[in-house]
């Protein structure tokens, strides 16, 4: 709808730029600021992950780790009372894990797809299917993971954390049964540096 007085902020989220494939935004970004604008808004783009933080992290200062799990990539932003200290995005996400389930079982993405999605724990697989489907998530949490942690060590901007931080994890893909489950049994298998 039209906003409500002219000059209305209007937040739309952007991916960050991603570690390990070139995903110039600038394009959908300025497509996007156009279409809001017109509308009559004030377009603002903001970071997926870093709108995970002020959306899940207000009872911890919207400090923490927020991250996205989507269909085509994972997003990550550690952000310290607000502020993004490192955002960052992995080209893994659920049509990576629907692709090659698909691959190994040598079957079509779509069936692949339809066997993640009706509802499945990947903590308790049913059959060779849901095991692949499983063995993928715990690769795509891990692969996350670790990235989040050599930014940890490797960010020279980085602050301090004297306190334990939150994490917190949205978008679709991490919408499957067990996955919070999934996430810590790798967040604990990692030496993180906090």
């Amino acid at each position: 709808g039209h906003p409500r007085e002219q000059g209305e902020n209007c937040y739309f989220s952007v991916p960050a730029e991603s570690l390990d494939v070139d995903n110039n935004i600038v394009y959908h970004q300025g497509l996007f600021e156009g279409l809001i604008s017109k509308l009559g808004y004030d377009a603002r783009a903001i970071n997926e992950a870093h709108a995970v933080v002020f959306s899940e992290l207000a009872e911890s200062d919207f400090t923490g780790i927020g991250l996205s799990f989507g269909g085509g990539m994972a997003n990550a932003c550690i952000a310290y009372k607000s502020i993004p200290c490192v955002s960052f995005s992995v080209a893994r996400g659920g049509d990576w894990i629907d692709d090659n389930v698909a691959n190994v079982l040598g079957i079509k993405s779509s069936k692949a797809t339809y066997i993640k999605e009706r509802g499945i724990d990947i903590r308790d697989p049913k059959n060779r299917e849901e095991e692949a489907v499983a063995i993928y998530y715990r690769n795509l949490i891990s692969y996350v993971l670790q990235n989040v942690k050599s930014r940890f060590e490797g960010g020279r901007d980085m602050p301090t954390f004297n306190d334990p931080i939150d994490v917190a994890c949205a978008g679709g893909t991490s919408m499957i049964g067990g996955f919070i489950a999934v996430f810590r049994e790798e967040f604990a298998k990692i030496d993180f540096p906090l």
